[in-house]
C-alpha cells in the first residue's frame, strides 16, 4: 500500500523488514524484488543499486531481474513482465 500510496521509502522499508523476517521463505525474491522498484522509485539510487546486485546474484532470471539490471547499469529486458516469476522464485 505505500508504494501505491506514493510512499517509496516506506514501501522499501516494509519490504526489506518483510525479506528479512523469513530470509528463506517462499516470497523473499518477491519482496526484495519490490523493494528495489521501491528503492529505485524513492530516487535512493545507491540502495536500489546494491540491493539490485544482490537480487541478480540470487536469482539472475528472476521476475525482477530485468528492473534490478536496470538499476545496476547492465540493461535488463525491458520486455520481461515483473509478475512473471520463475520456478526458483515460488
Amino acid at each position: 500500500l505505500a508504494l501505491a500510496r506514493q510512499q517509496p521509502r516506506v514501501a522499501a522499508a516494509h519490504f526489506g523488514a518483510a525479506a528479512a523476517e523469513d530470509p528463506a521463505g517462499p516470497f523473499v525474491a518477491l519482496a526484495l524484488g519490490r523493494r528495489i522498484e521501491a528503492l529505485h522509485a524513492a530516487g535512493e539510487a545507491g540502495e536500489a543499486r546494491v540491493a539490485g546486485e544482490d537480487y541478480l546474484r540470487r536469482w539472475p532470471e528472476g521476475a525482477h531481474a530485468a528492473i534490478a539490471r536496470r538499476v545496476t547499469g547492465q540493461g535488463g529486458d525491458e520486455h520481461r513482465w515483473v509478475g512473471e516469476a520463475n520456478a526458483e522464485e515460488r
